[in-house]
């Protein structure tokens, strides 16, 4: 049963399932690739909306534990990170830092495109 309001997902959902079931068919050749890319900005909105939260919380967690800081906010966590980085108080080759920026980027291409990291 849906839900009133409808959430951001639910409409995104929609707007997806109708885009790729009533308008996709009716187009060929280059409008055609053009739906195709509207659906796929869909997606992705969906996929960056409904998991945003979870990456920047698991972000903050790592910033804190790099920076031994128990700051919340997760701007001032990245301009702390940047200062210690321009201070050379945090290597750039540091372990701990590689891990952090790997496992941040790999969320974020996550969202781009979840295929890159299904295995």
């Amino acid at each position: 049963m849906p839900t009133y309001p409808p959430s951001a997902d639910d409409i995104l959902a929609g707007v997806s399932r109708t885009l790729r079931e009533d308008v996709l068919p009716a187009f060929e050749g280059f409008e055609r690739f053009h739906v195709r890319v509207a659906i796929a900005m869909v997606e992705l909105v969906r996929r960056d909306a409904s998991g945003l939260a979870a990456r920047r919380q698991a972000e903050r967690r790592r910033l804190q534990a790099l920076m031994q800081s128990p700051a919340d906010d997760l701007e001032d966590l990245n301009g702390a990170l940047k200062t210690a980085l321009r201070e050379r108080r945090i290597a750039w080759h540091d372990p701990a830092l590689l891990a952090h920026v790997k496992a941040t980027n790999a969320a974020d291409l996550a969202v781009d495109n979840p295929r890159w990291f299904r295995d």
